[in-house]
């Protein structure tokens, strides 16, 4: 085996120190030698952290970096305020002309103005047709209300009488036979015209109302339920077959038998 020479001179050194101090018979005198320096140690351990640093400067800024890529784009904005108009552009080219077609036929001369007052006075023509025929049935329904001996007006309603005294029927029959029906009073002012010819023959007449179609339920000749009524009072009754009615000489309404016999007055 060999050993290196520092080794080797160590331990000489050592061997002539203790060989000395043993024969020595007086006092041991300790002489210094200077040995040879000892190998590196091993490296030590990490130790353990610092506290944390004040923070230093800001350091200088850094070079532009490469622009990365598009992101995707956001929302739409509200709508802005739209702006003034622009200066007009410059007149564009005149395009090209198509091919000519073949020639039109010759018009005819219009006057205008003539065809529109023929159009006018056909409309006017026309709507007074339409006048003189309502004229017409009112004068109509009207001559046949100047047959009776007495009558009144209430409205555009005119009530007449032949003066005859007949049982419902009969009485119904005789106004539709003239074209007109027994007198249904629909307000207070057709009731009253109706009392004046009743207080003037001073007779009760039928009147057109009755409960004939649904006993208790007082309709109209046209089969409308009643909007007006003037009954006298605890009337109607309904006491017996009392399916008429009949206006007392006050103008009340009393519901009465269809066979008695009452004046006849009728409505155009």
């Amino acid at each position: 085996m060999h050993f290196p020479a520092q080794i080797i001179s160590f331990i000489a050194a050592l061997f002539i120190m203790l060989f000395t101090g043993t024969l020595s018979d007086t006092s041991p005198v300790c002489s210094v030698i200077q040995g040879l320096p000892g190998l590196n140690g091993r490296d030590g351990r990490d130790g353990i952290n610092g506290l944390k640093g004040d923070q230093g400067p800001p350091g200088e800024p850094g070079k532009q970096g490469i622009k990365g890529s598009n992101g995707a784009p956001g929302k739409q904005g509200p709508q802005g305020i739209p702006g003034s108009s622009g200066l007009p552009g410059q007149k564009g080219e005149r395009g090209n002309t198509g091919a000519s077609g073949p020639p039109g036929p010759e018009g005819k001369n219009c006057d205008c103005a003539a065809k529109s007052g023929l159009t006018d006075l056909q409309d006017r023509v026309s709507s007074m047709e339409d006048a003189l025929k309502q004229l017409q049935l009112s004068i109509s329904a009207k001559t046949k209300a100047l047959l009776y001996a007495r009558g009144a007006t209430a409205g555009e309603k005119v009530f007449v009488t032949s003066g005859k005294e007949l049982p419902y029927d009969e009485s119904k029959a005789d106004c539709q036979k003239a074209g007109g029906q027994l007198a249904s009073p629909k307000n207070s002012e057709e009731n009253n015209a109706i009392l004046s010819i009743a207080q003037y023959y001073n007779l009760s007449p039928f009147l057109g109302i009755t409960d004939i179609q649904t006993e208790g339920t007082f309709r109209y000749p046209d089969g409308k339920p009643i909007t007006y009524l003037n009954w006298n009072l605890g009337e109607p009754n309904q006491k017996g077959e009392e399916d008429c009615v009949e206006m007392k000489l006050n103008g009340g309404w009393n519901d009465q038998g269809c066979q008695g016999k009452r004046l006849n007055i009728c409505e155009f």
